[in-house]
């Protein structure tokens, strides 16, 4: 009998391409305050909840002001160019069609708020495809705190040990593992660098033969 049955999925960076969006955006809101966006600056950014993530950029960067005022203009700047169009990285549909043949449910843990979830479900038809979806609004604590991966596994009634879980962060893994679950990582091209030794396998594509064969033979 397969030890796992579920296949839970972080969102940005993982599932869809959505970090070189927000990389362009946040470059305009630093360049407002007069200040340089760096790639080094959205790592340490990455997998948080968006409140935190904009406290990491203000801190990193010195940037004076509101907090509230500089997620708002991020978010707008981001919005707009996530209404263009979002593509899946590479994988991704296939291994949804292959855990659907094998019988997996599927759930989704992510950082993003729920409107951009939203409409990067709605542009790749992905709503119908997930059982449970936990958002950073959904939890009190964002990633690295595994409480979005208790939260997943507490509604789908389910032990750490029947899921695995696939994330693209360091940061992500941190929450995955504090959870209690096997965690595969597919890195993208923002979080290649960072360390992932404590990750159960590490891909570099979701429909990787690796990932395959460990959810096959569970």
């Amino acid at each position: 009998m397969k030890r796992f049955c579920t296949a839970i999925f972080d969102m940005d960076g993982l599932m869809v391409d959505t970090e070189p969006l927000y990389f362009e955006a946040e470059c305009e809101v630093a360049r407002r305050y007069d200040r340089v966006f760096t790639r080094e600056v959205m790592e340490k950014m990455m997998g948080h909840k968006a409140s935190r993530s904009i406290e990491i950029m203000m801190e990193t960067l010195a940037m004076e002001g509101s907090s509230h005022d500089i997620m708002t203009l991020r978010d707008t700047l981001y919005e707009e160019l996530l209404l263009r169009g979002v593509q899946p990285m590479r994988g991704l549909l296939n291994l949804l069609d292959w855990l659907e043949a094998h019988g997996y449910r599927k759930a989704v843990a992510t950082s993003s708020q729920p409107h951009f979830k939203d409409i990067i479900f709605d542009h790749l038809d992905l709503h119908r495809r997930f059982e449970v979806v936990v958002t950073g609004e959904d939890v009190s604590e964002g990633k690295p705190s595994p409480e979005i991966y208790q939260r997943v596994l507490h509604q789908l009634d389910l032990c750490p040990g029947q899921a695995v879980v696939l994330e693209d962060s360091a940061v992500g893994l941190k929450a995955a593992k504090g959870a209690g679950c096997f965690c595969i990582v597919v890195p993208n091209q923002f979080t290649r660098i960072q360390d992932f030794s404590a990750a159960d396998l590490v891909a570099t594509d979701l429909f990787h033969e690796d990932i395959r064969r460990v959810l096959e033979e569970g």
